[in-house]
């Protein structure tokens, strides 16, 4: 149960406390070679990125580029594996088979090789494929090593050995421990539970093999069900949702991926979803393809989904690797090199001033003034363009949401500019924090006070960045509920400049002739 309400004129969404101090979180749904596939994992490093899912993409995926980029930039990321076919539900399959390894020892009596315990690599994928055992008998231990290459993942004790320990009693004790004994990265299946007839042999560097990933023909279509993982607000705090690079195959028909994202923005009320349009589409093609999935606002209070998209795909240079790159990775890219020079999300990333972009070899194809005008009138649903000015730097020159315009006649609405839109979600993101804080209170005088304080310092802060024009606050309690403090917060959210008119007067000066002809 809600004990803080906010109600929000010409928009309403519903926010939750922030439990840290980490922001402008990503979703990433994507493969990866290795990772358990029902966690969310929240990364704020590479490094840690790498440790958990795999230094590389799997063949045939960008995804591993994908967050390590932003992560570079400055952007944490929420990451979810996919690793099953129809994953998270009651058919669900999985789609990546473990590396694996058999410990055996030859038994004379068949003589043949005995099968004593099976290793598996925990999550499936090539991961495993890198990844070593080893058994060591100390004299006074047994020890299981697990090894990544040549940097050791995990160690564990087995067993002690006791000294009046007879060798069925050791290989017992083995048994025993192989069964409990829990480890991060393996999965141990015991093959033979007679103590008499088992035998662990010491063993150094015995490689797993047999590790494979998900099909990557199969990405696309598990897509749409992993935003249902981030539902939970409590747990979960994305400010951009993503596709992982993946795309709808035809969004003229059906756009499965792109509408999850927007029921999951609609849903949730505090996310922008960032939708990519399928790399190879033609120019003129993308605008008719971003109104399939365009959204409408009929009422002053009528929630919406938050969503914008951005166009061509990019040719990029991403750490050390040279790979096509989606637009939702461009935007978010800007965004997280804004924040690291102290700048806000919910300034325009657009134009020369704010929109540069970094990394770029070529883009998908150029854009010039006339699509340019095109994909950002007034008239038709926006996209917002990735292109060259001048033969020169690459910029984002648009800051437009997917929303469509009531009439023909473009009227005006702040939720069609990305900047106005995010800037909604920072106020309300605030106010609800501050709230938390206030709760339970004795003095709602106090709580009032501090509330106006803290928030109009807030808001001056964005009225400095040029987001807000005005605002007031106002206590809207009465002696009816005197436990209940009632605040309205009215704000003015400023429109971005979206056209420089200059007019230019040029006169010449006069010049008198001889009889002549000289000057």
């Amino acid at each position: 149960m809600s004990f803080i309400n906010i109600y929000t004129n010409n928009l309403s969404r519903e926010l939750r406390n922030s439990t840290t101090f980490v922001d402008n979180w990503a979703y990433v749904p994507g493969t990866a070679i290795t990772g358990d596939w029902k966690t969310v994992y929240p990364f704020t490093s590479l490094d840690d990125f790498n440790d958990t899912c795999g230094d590389r993409s799997p063949e045939g995926s960008i995804t591993h580029e994908i967050v390590a980029g932003l992560l570079n930039s400055g952007i944490p990321v929420l990451f979810r594996r996919i690793a099953c076919v129809n994953q998270d539900t009651s058919s669900e399959e999985l789609g990546v088979t473990r590396a694996e390894v058999i410990l055996s020892h030859y038994d004379s009596d068949s003589s043949a090789d005995h099968n004593d315990v099976k290793i598996s690599e925990k999550y499936g994928g090539t991961f495993g494929n890198d990844m070593t055992i080893t058994v060591r008998n100390s004299g006074i231990a047994y020890w299981l090593e697990v090894y990544l290459k040549y940097t050791l993942l995990e160690r564990k004790k087995l067993i002690n050995i006791g000294k009046e320990d007879s060798q069925e009693q050791t290989n017992q004790k083995l048994i025993d421990a192989l069964k409990t004994t829990e480890f991060d990265r393996i999965i141990i299946d015991v093959l033979e539970d007679d103590p008499q007839k088992f035998e662990l042999q010491t063993v150094s560097n015995k490689a797993l093999s047999g590790g494979t990933d998900f099909d990557e023909s199969k990405v696309a279509t598990q897509i749409p069900k992993s935003y249902d993982f981030i539902k939970d607000k409590i747990l979960y705090q994305p400010k951009f949702l993503t596709s992982g690079g993946y795309t709808d195959e035809d969004m003229s028909t059906s756009a499965p991926i792109a509408e999850a994202m927007l029921n999951l923005s609609l849903l949730r009320q505090d996310c922008r979803a960032l939708i990519d349009i399928p790399i190879g589409t033609p120019a003129e093609d993308q605008q008719e393809l971003a109104a399939q999935v365009a959204y409408q606002q009929l009422s002053d209070d009528q929630a919406i989904p938050s969503g914008s998209i951005c166009a061509p795909w990019q040719y990029m240079q991403v750490g050390t690797e040279q790979v096509w790159m989606p637009p939702s990775y461009v935007y978010l890219t800007v965004v997280g090199n804004a924040l690291s020079k102290g700048g806000k999300v919910y300034t325009p990333k657009a134009g020369v001033a704010s929109g540069q972009v970094a990394n770029i070899l070529r883009p998908e194809f150029e854009i010039g003034s006339d699509l340019s005008e095109q994909w950002q009138s007034d008239k038709a649903v926006n996209i917002n363009p990735i292109m060259r000015l001048q033969g020169g730097r690459f910029v984002i020159a648009g800051n437009s949401t997917i929303l469509m315009p009531e009439s023909t006649s473009g009227e005006d609405n702040a939720f069609s500019e990305s900047s106005a839109d995010l800037a909604v979600i920072e106020i309300r993101r605030f106010v609800y924090n501050l709230a938390t804080e206030l709760q339970y209170q004795y003095n709602a005088v106090t709580a009032f006070e501090t509330f106006s304080i803290k928030t109009a310092k807030f808001l001056e802060g964005m009225m400095s960045e040029g987001a807000v024009g005005d605002y007031n606050i106002y206590n809207m309690s009465s002696d009816t509920d005197p436990r209940t403090l009632k605040i309205r917060l009215d704000v003015s959210v400023m429109p971005t400049i979206k056209n420089i008119e200059i007019y230019l007067n040029i006169s010449y000066g006069s010049v008198e002739l001889n009889t002549g002809g000289e000057a």
